[in-house]
């Protein structure tokens, strides 16, 4: 017994730890996409936390949350918005600080009709840092009570913090484009004052080789 629970945890830290070089190696190839990044953050967990059974990246937006980056048994909910306060969501991000939920059932902030619905029973609650500051929440959680646990909570902030790196480069990759659209707007600019410019230049020589063309200066006194 006790031998087969030691093999059943070396093989779950070995998938953990297979998950977290995939995940890593997604965010490296994203280049900057913030989707697919996003996607990384909420897939990453789940991949090494087989009683996860459902995802999303709750992102703020005013007094509400929006879900995005749904995955497993949320994926109906894309765009789906809930209150920010009075929930367990809104607390882990005004808070700052990571939360496992063991059993909604014995948590009055959460909305238990909605639990119903969304097959939520326990869960673990990160904030999401893009900058410094928290602007979302990871959500991952399973329809069995207390099937998350500190362990799981722990895992699922080391695949936050690689993914992390993911939203440096996307920033850059924002700034990047920003330089790109000013660098094109200031070309067109320039281009526009050089085409106007020979077109005048156009018109001056006209005038100058054939005072007859119909382009000629008026008189001093207004009279042509």
């Amino acid at each position: 017994m006790e031998l087969h629970r030691a093999f059943a945890i070396q093989r779950r830290v070995l998938n953990q730890r297979e998950a977290l070089i995939r995940t890593q190696a997604t965010v490296l190839a994203a280049r900057g996409d913030l989707s697919i990044i996003l996607d990384a953050l909420v897939t990453g967990p789940m991949e090494g936390l087989s009683q996860a059974e459902g995802g999303v990246i709750e992102v703020r937006d005013c007094d509400e949350f929006v879900y995005h980056a749904i995955s497993g048994t949320l994926i109906q909910y894309g765009g789906f918005r809930v209150p920010l306060h009075g929930s367990h969501s809104g607390s882990c991000l005004l808070a700052g600080e990571p939360a496992l939920v063991p059993d909604v059932h014995l948590d009055d902030r959460v909305r238990q009709d909605l639990a119903e619905d969304m097959r939520l029973r326990s869960c673990v609650l990160l904030p999401v840092w893009p900058g410094g500051k928290a602007v979302a929440v990871l959500k991952l959680q399973s329809n069995q009570p207390n099937a998350v646990s500190q362990a799981d909570l722990t895992y699922a902030q080391v695949v936050a913090g690689t993914v992390s790196v993911g939203f440096a480069e996307a920033g850059e990759a924002a700034a990047r484009r920003e330089v790109g659209r000013s660098e094109r707007r200031r070309q067109a600019v320039f281009d526009s004052a050089i085409d106007y410019a020979i077109i005048l230049g156009g018109f001056s020589a006209m005038s100058r080789s054939n005072p007859r063309s119909g382009f000629r200066r008026p008189s001093s006194d207004g009279l042509s």
